[in-house]
């Protein structure tokens, strides 16, 4: 009879005396020690918020809208984007954040370019973008009326049509102060997307079209104030119509 040697089981290693074992545990915990530290502990949580513009109501307004939370998950661009909707008054927003635990917030108070009114509707503020900023009382502004009444915080016009527009109002009252210092726009009836009437502080108005060249407009304007319109019948002109062709026509009272 043949004699078999008995096998010897072989005992497996606890997992704690394997070296690859305590090399993940360190590893999971210094992970964990380390997201602890710049995550959760109150060392990079913000504290420190700076809001520094040419308004100091608005700074005091500013501060409870940028989150208290941890300076590594601070979402800058949300944060601007959140101040250009909450605060439609201010532009050139700039949000910086320094470790550890500061944010920055700098502003300028937006310029009004024109006032849009009605009588149905309370005044607001127009910036040079063309946006409702702000309600406000008539001023000094150039008084802009359209058929639709402005929201705060949304466009009155195209952007590139109220471009178009104040660039018109710059270099028509270039050519006035030639002949009267003092003759400037007072307000703007956009009627339509191809007319556009300015009064003037004489009370006479001009008709353009913003759909075609301003450039070309503005050279016959010119030229009918320097050789169809002598100044001593400037007080009797109804309009300068400046819409049609290589023409511009003139209407008295």
């Amino acid at each position: 009879m043949r004699y078999r040697k008995p096998k010897r089981i072989k005992r497996k290693k606890p997992l704690y005396r394997h070296k690859a074992f305590w090399v993940s545990f360190l590893l999971v915990v210094a992970a964990g020690s380390l997201g602890y530290f710049f995550f959760l502990s109150p060392v990079f949580r913000i504290t420190d918020v700076q809001a520094q513009g040419d308004s100091a109501e608005l700074q005091d307004k500013i501060l409870p809208f940028i989150p208290q939370g941890n300076i590594f998950l601070f979402n800058s661009v949300k944060a601007k984007q959140s101040l250009e909707s909450a605060f439609p008054e201010i532009e050139n927003i700039k949000v910086s954040r320094g470790l550890p635990r500061k944010v920055r917030v700098t502003f300028q108070k937006k310029v009004g370019v024109a006032l849009w009114c009605s009588e149905a509707s309370p005044c607001v503020l127009i910036d040079k973008k063309g946006l409702a900023f702000k309600e406000s009382k008539p001023g000094f502004e150039l008084l802009v009326y359209t058929a639709d009444f402005p929201s705060i915080g949304k466009a009155v016009l195209n952007a590139d049509t109220w471009a178009l527009l104040l660039d018109f109002k710059e270099k028509a009252e270039g050519i006035f102060a030639f002949h009267d210092p003092k003759l400037t726009f007072l307000s703007l009836n956009v009627v339509s997307e191809t007319r556009a009437d300015w009064k003037t502080s004489e009370k006479w108005e001009v008709y353009i079209n913003p759909k075609e060249s301003i450039d070309w407009q503005l050279q016959k304007l010119q030229a009918v104030l320097e050789k169809k319109i002598p100044p001593t019948r400037r007080s009797s002109l109804l309009y300068i119509d400046l819409r049609f062709g290589d023409r511009a026509y003139i209407k008295y009272r």
